[in-house]
């Protein structure tokens, strides 16, 4: 299946009928329309504000080494996030990345030159490589995309070294206003990732993607002595107005920050960013910019014709050079690659 054009939409936004589940109403607006509408057409942003100075204050009053941890990929929205953290609330910050093996040279460059500006400590942790490798060809084959891998690590890592460091606060960048996507397109937990992971890699090796179970984390911090010990996870677009234009310039202006080569500016720090787009896109006809599109439809960050322009357009570039490069890395067939539409996360969840 390729990027479907002539198809029943929601009038509102963009989101096609193919979208797992999807409702319509009499007038043809989508369910998705219809419940986002609800949770933010009354949202009190200053109320919000409000518990978020609320929230940062405890941090601060716990007087640790770092009063919060920022996942950081040097992307616009962990960029923005580590930005505010630092420059707006004062955190004292320890930014953390992991290491996926497929961080674009923007942003290598993004990290290394926003670390300096905004004057923040930075941790960084990858698996080998080889382990690596052998994961993203296992869900490929198994369950159809890759990106399980890196978000498992990404969180196993954050709350390791969260521990290590005893750092009371989390503070993440998804926004669930303009990054709606649904679990039947993609989602994940550990039951999962261990069922295909555990085909291909060992047990000390399946540590580096698997968060501790609360019984664990209980033992550990009880032998260290942590046991009342008490951590917050938040998302900062639950607080504050989350606007895509406003972030770019932002980081644009105050943190230098700078786009891919080909002019995008979203998801530049992953290499395979245009082989996860075009999974999504065999799979379901269409892929993760309409889904992003019509959330920022739905938020008033973007025209209705805007968006159908740039999801088409986006959505059906010729990715022919990075399915090469894609398939020699992970030493993957063609028909392997044409099989992997079959396959999804759903048979295991």
């Amino acid at each position: 299946m390729s990027y479907i054009t002539n198809t029943k939409r929601c009038v509102k936004c963009i989101l096609p009928e193919q979208y797992p589940d999807i409702q319509f109403d009499s007038q043809g607006v989508c369910h998705k329309c219809h419940e986002q509408e609800a949770k933010y057409i009354n949202r009190d942003y200053e109320k919000l504000g409000r518990e978020l100075d609320g929230i940062f204050r405890w941090a601060k009053a716990q007087k640790k080494r770092y009063d919060c941890i920022v996942p950081f990929s040097g992307g616009k929205d962990s960029s923005y996030t580590l930005y505010l953290c630092r420059k707006k609330y004062g955190l004292k910050v320890l930014a953390v990345n992991f290491n996926n093996g497929l961080r674009t040279p923007e942003a290598l460059m993004n990290m290394e030159n926003i670390v300096k500006k905004t004057d923040c400590a930075y941790a960084c942790y990858g698996p080998n490589w080889e382990v690596l490798k052998k994961l993203y060809r296992e869900f490929v084959l198994k369950a159809g995309h890759f990106c399980f891998v890196c978000d498992m690590g990404i969180w196993a890592t954050i709350h390791r070294l969260a521990e290590q460091y005893d750092v009371p606060l989390i503070v993440s960048e998804f926004s669930s206003q303009i990054e709606s996507r649904g679990p039947k397109i993609y989602s994940y937990n550990n039951k999962f990732f261990r069922t295909i992971a555990s085909e291909v890699v060992d047990t000390s090796e399946l540590k580096d993607f698997l968060e501790e179970t609360a019984v664990q984390k209980i033992l550990r911090r009880f032998r260290h002595g942590r046991f009342t010990r008490y951590r917050r996870q938040i998302s900062l677009p639950d607080y504050v107005v989350w606007d895509d234009k406003e972030i770019k310039d932002t980081i644009y202006k105050e943190l230098g920050w700078q786009k891919r080569a080909d002019g995008s500016s979203d998801h530049i720090d992953c290499l395979f960013a245009p082989m996860k787009n075009y999974l999504v896109v065999q799979k379901w006809g269409f892929g993760e910019k309409t889904t992003k599109y019509s959330a920022m439809v739905r938020a008033g960050q973007m025209g209705r014709e805007e968006a159908l322009r740039r999801a088409e357009a986006e959505e059906s570039q010729d990715v022919s050079g990075h399915i090469k490069v894609f398939l020699k890395e992970l030493g993957l067939s063609e028909q392997e690659l044409l099989q992997a539409k079959t396959r999804s996360h759903l048979d295991y969840l």
